[in-house]
C-alpha cells in the first residue's frame, strides 16, 4: 500500500464538493489515500462517498434508472438496466498532487453481474478508515512512485 496525496474527485469534469480533508493523513496516521494492487475494490470513507454516490444516482435519474436493491451482492448501488446508445454511467476522475486517474469510465466504476445488472465497484468505508483505490479501478493504468522522494 502506497500513500499518496488527493485533492479532489469529479464526475464528467464537475469536481465534487468533498472537503479536501476526508483524503488528508491525519495526525494520528489514520485516514489519507492509498493505492493498493491488494485491495480488489475502492473504498471511500463514508462522508466522500455519500457524495460520490448521491452524484451518480442524480446523474442516472436523467435516464429514468433508479437504483435497485440487490441483497445476493456486496454492493450499496445497483441497477437493473441494459444501456442503449447514447445511455453511459459517468465517469469519474480522481486529482491527485501533480497527477490525474482521468476517465474511470462505466468499466471502471461499475460491473456487470448478471444479463441486466450493473453494481457500482466502489464500497464506503468507516469515516476513521483509509481511502484505497483498488485494482479494479488501477487495471490497464501504469503507476509511477517516487519512493525515495515520498
Amino acid at each position: 500500500m502506497y500513500y499518496v496525496e488527493v485533492l479532489s474527485i469529479s464526475m464528467e469534469g464537475k469536481k465534487l464538493p468533498i472537503d479536501p480533508v476526508e483524503f488528508q493523513l491525519r495526525s494520528d496516521f489514520k485516514g489519507g489515500f492509498a493505492i493498493d494492487t491488494g485491495s480488489a475494490l475502492t473504498y471511500l470513507v463514508q462522508n466522500a462517498y455519500n457524495i460520490v454516490r448521491v452524484e451518480i444516482v442524480k446523474y442516472l435519474q436523467a435516464y429514468n434508472w433508479n437504483p435497485t436493491v440487490h441483497s445476493e451482492l456486496p454492493y450499496d448501488l445497483c441497477y437493473d438496466v441494459i444501456p442503449i446508445e447514447n445511455q453511459q454511467f459517468p465517469s469519474l476522475t480522481i486529482h491527485f498532487l501533480g497527477a490525474n486517474l482521468d476517465q474511470l469510465g462505466s468499466h471502471r466504476v461499475f460491473q456487470l453481474f448478471y444479463d441486466d445488472t450493473f453494481c457500482m465497484f466502489i464500497l464506503p468505508t468507516s469515516q476513521q478508515g483509509t481511502n484505497i483505490l483498488g485494482a479494479f479501478q488501477q487495471a490497464d493504468y501504469r503507476f509511477l512512485f517516487d519512493v525515495g522522494t515520498g
